[in-house]
């Protein structure tokens, strides 16, 4: 889930900084970081709300633990206990334990229901080059057919183009 975390790192410059937790419970998250903040540091997350009309929510947590990454480019995983604990993260299928923020009620999702779509209404053919290129290469073909000049083809029993012609094996029995 993304967030915006404020806080003082260890060479005790203030950083804000935009990332994602990794885990979340009622009582905290570990999220990951480029700031080494300290063990017993005090953070400020802003979360953003699944309703968007809501402001974002501003909890405050200390830093319980800093795990380090393996390699040097990777990011730093801080794990975080909320001073006042509670669903601060709007998941409408939350475990039982978990409860609401003090003050606030359980979260549920609002359910919307669709409007409907008018019908589009029927849009005429448009012609372009190509299509017009086959529609007038069918018409060839239905002019030929009726005057005679499509005829099946012996081996696969399709029409193929030509003139009327008698096959020469027949031509001597006539």
């Amino acid at each position: 889930m993304p967030i915006k975390v404020h806080g003082v790192d260890a060479l005790s410059e203030s950083f804000t900084e935009r990332t994602t937790t990794v885990m979340v419970s009622c009582h905290g998250c570990k999220y990951q970081s480029k700031h080494y903040v300290p063990k017993g540091s005090r953070v400020t997350l802003e979360i953003p709300r699944r309703n968007p009309s809501l402001p974002v929510r501003i909890v405050t947590g200390v830093v319980i633990w800093v795990q380090r990454p393996s390699q040097a480019l990777d990011l730093l995983h801080i794990g975080l206990e909320f001073e006042v604990p509670g669903n601060v993260w709007d998941t409408p299928s939350a475990p039982e334990d978990w409860f609401p923020l003090p003050g606030e009620q359980p979260y549920e999702e609002e359910i919307v229901e669709p409007l409907p779509v008018p019908a589009a209404a029927p849009v005429a053919p448009v012609m372009t080059r190509r299509s017009a290129r086959m529609v007038w290469g069918l018409g060839k073909v239905k002019r030929r057919r009726r005057r005679g000049r499509i005829e099946p083809s012996p081996r696969s029993g399709s029409a193929a183009i030509g003139t009327n012609r008698v096959p020469s094996s027949l031509a001597s029995r006539l």
